[in-house]
């Protein structure tokens, strides 16, 4: 360990430029980060209107949108 530090406390150059190219290349794959690493956190939702000529809204309900719920 004591070497480590010592190799990196005498090239002081060297180090510089390793942490430039790590802190240079994290903004450019931050740059490029996919847009869905974020997703919307709303549900996707949709709405159906159910119409029948002649039949009741209980009617409706039983035939109609109970079996497009499901």
């Amino acid at each position: 360990m004591d070497r480590l530090v010592s190799i990196a406390v005498s090239r002081r150059f060297l180090m510089v430029g390793l942490f430039a190219a790590i802190v240079i290349g994290g903004l450019i794959a931050f740059q490029q980060l996919n847009i869905e690493a974020y997703p919307d956190p709303t549900p996707p939702m949709v709405d159906i209107v159910t119409q029948s000529a002649g039949l009741s809204a209980e009617e409706i309900e039983r035939y109609i949108t109970i079996p497009l719920e499901t």
